[in-house]
């Protein structure tokens, strides 16, 4: 394995790890604060550990030489990574977008003040392993890397929804509490859009 192909490894499990601390972080901050939106971003940074995980897998076979069953090697495996990255991700956001409605019309306590700083904290990380994967993904011509970095992308639109949508409840949590929830809403949208977009790209 050449040096570059190991750094999208490495790339690659920082990102399961970065993601699975951010999700705890926000799921357990979203819950205790009563923010539906940070608690839907943490759902969305859950599933990153996995798809970063079978992205990492992806890139462990795909480098593999070809042998008597694979003659042609193991490239397709990165293909049907990315199929599956994407198919997670139009569940995953589906179940989000659902709840996050479903509480929107239900009662409940506004969300707290400190709930803002996870969302911050996962911009920031996450627009560095962003532009990592991104460029690897293009010095690789790696389709799973450079889905797994679409993802990032996305993860930062969608705590910038949610910061938003938490923001405006925080402001006038009596006439606009319900924002937070609709945030929420916003990340599960944007997440399928994604998934969607994975899938479509790499059946091409």
């Amino acid at each position: 394995m050449d040096d570059t192909a190991r750094a999208g490894r490495r790339i690659a499990l920082a990102s399961v790890i970065a993601s699975a601390l951010l999700a705890i972080l926000k799921i357990s901050v979203g819950v205790l604060a009563n923010s539906t939106a940070v608690v839907s971003d943490g759902i969305e940074s859950a599933s990153d550990v996995l798809t970063s995980g079978i992205v990492l897998f992806g890139l462990a076979l795909a480098v593999r030489p070809p042998d008597e069953d694979h003659p042609y090697g193991h490239g397709r495996v990165e293909t049907l990574s990315a199929l599956l990255v994407g198919s997670i991700l139009t569940v995953t956001g589906t179940l989000i977008c659902y709840h996050s409605l479903e509480r929107a019309w239900g009662s409940g306590h506004p969300p707290a003040v400190f709930a803002v700083w996870p969302l911050v904290v996962s911009i920031f990380c996450k627009s560095i392993l962003w532009l990592g994967k991104r460029r690897l993904g293009k010095r690789l011509h790696s389709e799973a890397l450079m889905a797994d970095a679409s993802n990032d992308a996305v993860d930062v639109l969608s705590a910038l929804v949610a910061l938003t949508g938490l923001s405006i409840a925080l402001w006038d949590p009596g006439r606009f509490g319900r924002f937070d929830h609709f945030g929420g809403a916003g990340v599960g949208v944007i997440v399928v859009v994604l998934g969607l977009r994975v899938m479509q790209r790499t059946s091409l």
